[in-house]
């Protein structure tokens, strides 16, 4: 089982990536790091979460699709004749990742440190322990990994909760190992 939030057909053309779903034409304009577009703040954070989940849950293994992984704005559309053999979009902007003015390495940075996690933690190879909290109004989701590896996702674009209680089968102290809120 392969989890992936998004494959290669959703960038081809006629359709949006997941990061322009989320932030649509603002990541033209906006995606300078000093930027406090909410616009892109939340997609950027939402994009995030969206990658970590089917991470965290997703199957034995994890799939991106050349940029995905850093919030690459546009489809891909190969020469044909509709679009007069153009070659316009049969790119990727890879540009755009390396750029340190730019909020992609963001989004770049946190894929590796997803992929890091996993190197050290060895939890794709193992199963899926339970689903512990769903909670629809609060968009919290609860998950436990082997090793004790608790996952919570706040999906909540208005609210944060620093002392949300979840349940736990071990009582011990528990470290952030991956912050989403992080800038990496």
């Amino acid at each position: 089982h392969i989890g992936y939030a998004e494959s290669h057909d959703q960038a081809l053309v006629g359709d949006k990536t997941i990061s322009f779903w989320l932030m649509d034409k603002e990541m033209y304009q906006s995606m300078n790091d000093g930027s406090q577009n909410l616009i892109i703040n939340n997609g950027v954070a939402l994009h995030k979460l969206i990658r970590l989940i089917v991470l965290g849950l997703g199957g034995e293994s994890y799939l991106n699709f050349i940029g995905n992984e850093w919030g690459h704005p546009e489809w891909l559309d190969f020469p044909n004749l509709v679009n007069n053999e153009s070659f316009h979009y049969a790119r990727r902007l890879w540009h755009l990742v390396d750029d340190p003015s730019l909020k992609y390495k963001f989004l770049n940075e946190f894929d590796k440190a997803m992929i890091h996690v996993d190197k050290k933690y060895d939890f794709l190879s193992k199963d899926l322990t339970y689903i512990s909290r769903k909670h629809n109004g609060d968009k919290i989701i609860v998950f436990k990994r082997p090793y004790d590896m608790l996952w919570i996702f706040n999906f909540n674009i208005k609210t944060s909760f620093p002392n949300y209680r979840v349940g736990i089968n071990n009582p011990g102290k528990y470290k952030v190992v991956l912050n989403s809120d992080n800038k990496k």
